[in-house]
């Protein structure tokens, strides 16, 4: 004979059944509020950049469109080796892969592979993570990848401008080289890119905001504007590269990601 189950017991074992799931969900948030955050002695420096109106586009490029972004702050400098080892070391992140490409095609240096390399690579820019990796760093400090226009504004300003500091080439003030092109690309007497592109040099290439050391690599990751198809990045995409065609340039904003790129993190206020 088939039981009834719509009486006291059958409500009583439903209330139950019901309170075991409520409190794996309970559970399962309290597991993501307790994931391990950095130290505050791990925490990179940032500068706080004030809401505008930023112009997207590029200097070499016609195609010029407002948005409103909100006030943030945003890491001055790229994360360092040193940073991102940290973030190794704690069992949160994964070391980046010389595999990715183009890094396994180059040899281990501020164009390539930075994580392990030559003694003293602390103070270079962390490179060759994936969009995820980066953003798993980012989430560690308690922030997120820039989006696009974000970077524009701490980067460069409201107004387009080619490089951080303007529209005038890179110096040796402002960048640890001035081409691409030549082998006599790096600046110092005794030039190592070792030591040439360490971070936090060349003060007179920093934004407006104070943002240091705008791509010091090939490019640098950001996520894709919130609402505006910016260049050849749209909202959707799952990350977008800042690259140009010559030192500390903002001539492209693309979806392939396809350069030896660092990154840095913003902070919503």
């Amino acid at each position: 004979m088939m039981s009834n189950r719509s009486g006291p017991l059958a409500t009583k074992w439903w209330v139950l059944l019901v309170a075991v799931a409520a409190g794996v969900v309970a559970c399962a948030k309290d597991d993501g509020a307790a994931a391990p955050r950095a130290p505050a002695d791990a925490m990179p420096a940032s500068v706080a950049v004030s809401g505008s109106e930023v112009e997207l586009g590029v200097h070499l490029g016609k195609s010029r469109e407002s948005t409103a972004v909100s006030a943030f702050s945003i890491s001055r400098l790229p994360t360092t080796v040193h940073q991102y080892r940290q973030c190794v070391q704690a069992g949160v992140c994964s070391a980046p892969s010389a595999e990715l490409a183009p890094c396994g095609e180059r040899e281990r240096g501020v164009d390539g592979a930075t994580f392990q390399t030559v003694d003293g690579a602390d103070r270079l820019p962390v490179t060759c993570t994936t969009p995820s990796q980066a953003a798993r760093y980012c989430a560690w400090v308690g922030g997120r990848l820039p989006r696009a226009d974000e970077w524009l504004l701490a980067a460069r300003g409201p107004k387009v401008a080619r490089f951080p500091w303007g529209n005038e080439p890179a110096s040796c003030e402002r960048h640890w080289r001035t081409t691409f092109w030549d082998d006599g690309r790096c600046c110092g007497t005794a030039c190592s890119p070792w030591v040439a592109a360490e971070l936090d040099q060349h003060a007179k290439g920093a934004s407006p905001s104070g943002v240091a050391n705008v791509l010091v690599t090939a490019g640098e990751l950001t996520l894709p504007p919130s609402k505006l198809a910016l260049l050849g990045c749209a909202p959707g995409a799952r990350a977008c590269l800042v690259s140009g065609l010559a030192p500390g340039a903002i001539d492209f904003i693309s979806a392939e990601l396809d350069s030896v790129s660092s990154f840095r993190c913003v902070w919503e206020e």
